[in-house]
């Protein structure tokens, strides 16, 4: 283990013939990351890590509300240090005996950590939200990735905790300007930054990329993964694909950086992409409209780069193949009223783009008629698909964290020529859909309950009060939340009217 001592000034004395210093210890030996990039910590509990905070000096424990309950775990400390509670001598392996204490979230506990000199109060906190921790000696950027050691504590003690070296970066476009960054990375066999290892960290599926999402723009932080939940009810079929999200903790070596959410990043493995002829095409800006379908191009890009599109499968430093979406956008721009009818269906999954319109139009996501989609066309979709992508300027909010009106339609022009030629009463089945899915998954009860499920442990866990006090921010969750849910029902209520006089 590497420590480093704090040290203070206590006596600064100048004699002519030099200088003679008197130092006192003012506190403990604060864990440095070492050269296998992992970090010892302060204190353990049932041999699972507290987390410490540097600038707060407030150690930070994951456990679910249940076992919080009469909780005497096992104590393991450095031997460097003393260790007291409610002015108690502990022990290292031995229990804590808080006298069945009913430790509560929201609270302080004072743990002094002695040397022989001084001694320093550092507070204890409890969370039910996982922590995640990244231990590294290099500087996060852009890109590329450096290396770093993951560590992820769940708060049950059932589950098994997990760590992994991983590649790090930071993510993102426009978040990029803000102080709290996003963060992309891929879980790796050992140091070297292409060791691509599979695991599961959220939900059952084996990933190996993988994103730490600052939500900061979000002043629910909720969105982007309310969002997601949403869309992967929507439907069962194999084609329909999402991702898995959790809200945590994060610490950047001995740095809290406050509420994130861990989730998956999609990757060839979990959309079954497997040869050249399959294809995805991440949309990542507007392009003059291009993004939309609002004009054909037949000069492909010699590059993984074309018209606001990304080529992300397959690998183009290896091989490039814009031909499908050159095809596709020829299509919707050019092909003539009666081609348009006869064979749209040939081209795009049909039941698939309705239940994207309607999700868009459910969250009021303008950003996503254009950009932040996926398209993919492999052997198992048979057709093109569309997946949505950053869904945080949503239900009620527009990308520079400014509120929008509920009472507005978002389009494209695939859309437009959807609406307008109606190839096998496209619009009967979109209306359909739509009061089918008001029934359940689009019924302002199941959406707020999408939204409380991770509000619940983020309002327990005191993590707002974090993210005020460590981004100087005025996060207001109540006044956001009942913001939200003012819109939700508008927002029904104009869309059921829309698309009752839909005809």
């Amino acid at each position: 283990m590497f420590y480093k001592k704090i040290i203070k000034i206590a006596i600064f004395l100048t004699i002519l013939a030099g200088t003679t210093s008197c130092y006192r210890e003012e506190i403990v030996l604060i864990p440095e990351t070492d050269d296998n990039l992992q970090l010892e910590s302060l204190l353990y509990f049932n041999s699972k890590p507290c987390f410490f905070d540097e600038a707060t000096n407030t150690l930070t424990y994951s456990i679910v509300e249940t076992e919080l309950q009469n909780f005497n775990p096992k104590l393991s400390f450095s031997p460097l240090v003393k260790v007291y509670y409610k002015g108690k001598l502990l022990k290292n392996s031995e229990y804590l005996q808080s006298d069945s204490e009913n430790f509560e979230y929201k609270k302080a506990y004072s743990f002094y950590f002695v040397t022989k000199n001084d001694s320093v109060e550092i507070q204890l906190r409890f969370t039910p939200l996982p922590i995640v921790r990244l231990s590294k000696t290099l500087t996060i950027f852009d890109e590329p990735k450096i290396p770093a050691y993951f560590q992820i504590v769940y708060p049950e003690s059932f589950k098994s905790d997990y760590s992994c070296y991983i590649g790090v970066e930071i993510r993102g476009a426009t978040s990029q300007i803000y102080p709290k960054k996003s963060l992309g990375f891929n879980t790796l066999a050992n140091q070297d930054i292409k060791s691509y290892q599979m695991t599961t960290l959220v939900g059952n599926r084996e990933n190996w990329k993988w994103i730490l999402d600052a939500a900061y723009m979000d002043n629910l932080r909720v969105r982007n993964s309310v969002s997601f939940y949403v869309w992967a009810k929507i439907s069962n079929s194999p084609n329909h694909f999402s991702i898995n999200t959790t809200p945590v903790e994060l610490f950047i070596n001995n740095e809290h950086q406050g509420l994130y959410f861990l989730g998956e990043n999609f990757s060839n493995e979990i959309l079954n992409l497997k040869a050249n002829s399959e294809v995805l095409y991440k949309a990542y800006d507007w392009s003059e409209g291009a993004t939309r379908f609002e004009f054909a191009n037949d000069n492909i890009s010699k590059n993984e780069f074309w018209d606001g599109w990304e080529q992300k499968h397959p690998d183009p430093k290896f091989y490039l193949n814009w031909n499908p979406l050159k095809d596709l956008r020829n299509f919707i721009v050019n092909s003539s009223d009666e081609n348009f009818r006869d064979s749209i269906s040939y081209y795009i999954d049909i039941d698939n783009f309705i239940d994207y319109y309607l999700f868009m139009n459910l969250l009021f996501a303008l950003d996503n008629a254009g950009k932040n989609t996926f398209l993919i066309k492999s052997a198992q979709t048979g057709k093109f698909v569309i997946i949505p992508w950053d869904l945080d300027a949503t239900w009620g909010l527009f990308w520079d964290g400014t509120y929008t009106e509920p009472t507005f339609i978002t389009t494209n022009y695939l859309y437009d020529r959807l609406f307008e030629l109606n190839p096998n009463d496209f619009k009967t089945k979109l209306k359909n859909r739509w009061f089918a899915l008001r029934q359940n998954v689009f019924s302002q009860e199941e959406i707020l309950l999408e939204f409380e499920k991770p509000l619940s442990l983020i309002l327990k866990s005191g993590i707002i009060e974090k993210e005020n006090l460590i981004w100087k921010l005025n996060i207001n969750t109540e006044a956001e939340y009942n913001y939200i849910k003012t819109w939700i029902s508008a927002r029904l209520n104009y869309l059921d009217n829309y698309f009752s006089n839909l005809s």
